[in-house]
């Protein structure tokens, strides 16, 4: 059974085939397009503009492994809240060439704490800032 990320009430399964994929990847960067038309099936995912109401929501999004637990990385690479259209970059762990890869998709506005993936990016930031002041005193 599939888990469930703690404080949100929806998501969206998002399956990359492994018929595209040639080799084993490791962190690999996969670029995911959340619109009216997504995906090989041009799945329309508008809900998510319609949940998160504003542009100013873009952040409350979460995107798991299969586990529906496990966070990947996600950059916003651009959001266009009026003409819903979004393009993540998820840092997905593993894509299997032999199975397909999946991925879950959480959003809402009723999230009680921050992804664990924005978290991880803010401190990873602040290493990279604390050695550019030290490497700048020397």
């Amino acid at each position: 059974m599939v888990g469930w990320l703690d404080h949100w009430a929806k998501r969206i399964k998002i399956t990359i085939d492994h018929n595209d994929i040639d080799a084993a990847l490791t962190d690999f960067p996969h670029l995911i397009h959340i619109g009216e038309s997504s995906g090989y099936n041009n799945k329309d995912l508008t809900c998510v503009f319609d949940e998160l109401k504003s542009d100013a929501n873009r952040k409350k999004i979460a995107v798991t492994t299969g586990d529906g637990i496990t966070q990947c990385y996600v950059e916003i690479d651009g959001w266009d809240h009026e003409n819903k259209k979004a393009w993540l970059w998820v840092k997905i762990p593993h894509v299997d060439p032999d199975e397909d890869t999946v991925l879950y998709l959480y959003y809402g506005l009723y999230i009680q704490k921050e992804p664990d993936w924005m978290k991880r990016a803010r401190a990873e930031r602040s290493l990279q800032y604390d050695q550019i002041r030290k490497d700048m005193s020397l």
